[in-house]
């Protein structure tokens, strides 16, 4: 059973800051991130996240550095189906780092101004190339400015993994 929380607050139309929260098996991390990113065109857009983590039961001492760099765009002028890729670099503490790729295709189902569904498919793998690709699907629902998860990856290992998730804006 894991937890993340976060809160994110919008500086620019490019650039934001934010905490989070993260809860697993014992480790409970607090985090600094910053993140900028920007649109060219509804073909491709990019952005990259820093966050130091720190150990809340460990005095709040350094744990990680993380960093995500996002690409993504229309693959379908209606943007109907669209691409993303998140690669995510890790740089622990007790030096067991890893670097990870998502790839995903997805489609925005919207049934008025208010409300879409987005089914997507992924696949998840190591840069390392150390481990099985995994693959992942999912969906969320998006309700004025609320979204609803449901996610899962790890279906051919011992835990497998289901994400339900909600977030918001204000």
């Amino acid at each position: 059973m894991e937890t993340y929380t976060t809160l994110q607050f919008g500086i620019t139309d490019y650039f934001s800051v934010g905490t989070d929260i993260y809860a697993n098996n014992g480790i409970v991390d607090h985090g600094l991130y910053a993140r900028i990113g920007k649109t060219w065109s509804k073909w491709f857009s990019a952005g990259v996240q820093t966050a130091y983590q720190s150990n809340l039961r460990d005095n709040y001492r350094f744990s990680n550095v993380n960093t995500g760099v996002f690409l993504n765009g229309n693959i379908l002028e209606s943007g109907h189906l669209f691409w993303t890729s998140n690669t995510w670099l890790t740089f622990n503490q007790d030096g067991n780092h890893s670097y990870k790729q998502w790839w995903y295709l997805g489609s925005n189902i919207r049934f008025n101004e208010d409300n879409s569904l987005v089914p997507m498919l992924g696949l998840i793998h190591s840069w390392k190339f150390d481990q099985p690709a995994d693959l992942a699907i999912g969906a969320y629902y998006v309700y004025k400015k609320y979204s609803f998860y449901l996610w899962g990856n790890d279906f051919f290992t011992e835990y497998p993994r289901l994400t339900l998730a909600v977030d918001f804006t204000f």
